[in-house]
């Protein structure tokens, strides 16, 4: 299933969502809240989109979940070896599990 596809099935305040994420985190990262420090401009930006699409379920919540742990490496924000082992820790991942059990 395409990406293009599945924002045709959402609501109209999905796709509304999707776009208005976009434009805010572009405008963000055009126009930096705090120009004296640039990753924490960037973090804001991040945490925009995040938001507007969490609130809109514009995309599924679980990949609006996962958008740090690409987007804080790639924008310079944390890096990748510093991001991967929040996500990854111990106990994450046991519940991972058991959700994966329970769906089962």
């Amino acid at each position: 299933m395409s990406h293009h596809h599945v924002l045709q099935e959402g609501s109209t305040g999905q796709r509304v969502g999707f776009w208005l994420g976009l434009v805010a985190f572009l405008l963000l990262l055009i126009f930096p809240v705090d120009v004296s420090n640039p990753p924490a401009s960037r973090l804001a930006a991040v945490a925009m989109l995040m938001a507007i699409w969490w609130v809109t379920s514009a995309i599924p919540l679980f990949a609006t979940a996962l958008l740090p742990l690409f987007l804080y490496p790639f924008l310079g924000i944390l890096g990748g070896r510093e991001t991967a082992p929040i996500y990854f820790n111990s106990t994450i991942v046991l519940y991972i599990g058991g959700f994966m059990i329970a769906l089962t």
